[in-house]
């Protein structure tokens, strides 16, 4: 926590959705990564 009172957090953004993932320093990995879900439905075959 920092001198404000607000912890900080190191996050990674995904380039595809734009949704912050959690990073945790002391073990060099990333948090829980999302499942995008499509935001349009799929076409239907012609």
């Amino acid at each position: 926590m920092c001198a404000d009172g607000v912890q900080k957090v190191t996050y990674m953004v995904c380039l595809n959705c734009a949704k912050e993932i959690p990073y945790n320093w002391t073990n060099m990995r990333v948090g829980s990564v999302p499942v995008p879900q499509p935001t349009t439905e799929l076409p239907s075959r012609l």
